[in-house]
């Protein structure tokens, strides 16, 4: 395992304790559906990727979504970008600008799904949908990279687990990249609770809430609710796992790096000090959130230019 670790700047570490200081009061909120339009504004707020995007709605193996399309596009390249949400909020709409941004340095389509979220649509309903536009999308490209965050990062995750035992004629990613993934509903990790207080924005109540909602009486720790507990690619594909050091969602990255490492796979770990959840959206605001699009960019780009 490759361990990366990405240092607070003086500038961040203000601009987190103001971030801090505004969460503080609504970190343990139970979100519902109720909670979508406002989480959503939040998410679009990120700066729009350059003009040298266009943005399409459509839809793909019947579930809709986003077309994010740079002008500099290579052709069979594509960007399959799973959002964040705990699986009840978070839309394409709001997560295509950031994901644009991703699109933009790897020089690839993206299209962002709108799986279906709970609780309407529970278990297995998420991870069904990531699996049927994965499939679309790989067979009319030449190679595809998966990306995604928070619920989104484990949904691609369990995605890998999902492939993993399938003919190995099956087309597989030629790179993956996850921001925090939530890897594991069962909430296990030491992390949520070593790390509950330094945790900006997200504690353990809101994530069992969420957890219950998707699941609905499932089990946590079947595969592909949380991949954690999953197979392991077949094939050593590079992973990238990005996680701040203050997440109680940090002990999911370090487990599932730990766990591809041990299958002998090809996983890097970057650490970022002081950052907390989903701090790569805030892009333009955070240096550290600029420094991470690009070096995530550029892993992804590497994928697709050097995997055969």
């Amino acid at each position: 395992m490759n361990v990366n670790r990405y240092a607070l700047s003086a500038s961040d570490a203000a601009v987190v304790a103001e971030m801090r200081a505004a969460s503080a009061e609504h970190k343990s909120d139970l979100f519902g559906p109720e909670a979508r339009s406002n989480s959503d504004a939040e998410l679009a707020a990120a700066p729009p990727a350059p003009q040298e995007i266009s943005y399409q709605h459509g839809t793909v193996s019947g579930v809709p979504g986003w077309w994010v399309r740079p002008v500099n596009a290579t052709p069979g390249a594509r960007l399959l970008y799973l959002h964040g949400g705990g699986f009840v909020l978070g839309s394409a709409t709001a997560t295509r600008h950031f994901a644009a941004h991703l699109a933009l340095r790897i020089r690839a389509e993206a299209f962002v799904p709108d799986y279906r979220l709970a609780p309407e649509n529970p278990f297995p309903a998420a991870a069904e949908d990531a699996v049927k536009v994965y499939d679309a999308l790989s067979a009319t490209a030449e190679k595809i990279v998966v990306s995604g965050d928070s619920a989104g990062g484990g949904l691609a995750l369990a995605l890998l687990g999902t492939l993993a035992g399938r003919d190995e004629k099956q087309r597989q990613p030629v790179g993956v990249a996850v921001f925090s993934p939530w890897a594991d509903l069962a909430l296990t990790g030491d992390s949520y609770i070593s790390r509950a207080e330094a945790d900006p924005f997200v504690s353990k109540a809101t994530l069992k809430h969420f957890a219950d909602q998707y699941l609905k009486g499932t089990d946590p720790t079947n595969p592909a609710a949380s991949p954690l507990y999953g197979l392991t690619p077949r094939t050593s594909i590079p992973v990238r796992i990005d996680v701040g050091n203050h997440e109680i969602l940090f002990d999911d990255s370090v487990r599932y790096a730990e766990k591809l490492t041990r299958a002998g796979l090809s996983v890097s770990l970057n650490i970022w000090d002081g950052m907390g959840h989903g701090f790569q959206a805030a892009i333009g605001v955070l240096g550290n959130s600029a420094t991470a699009i690009e070096d995530v960019g550029a892993f992804l780009q590497s994928c697709l230019l050097f995997r055969v």
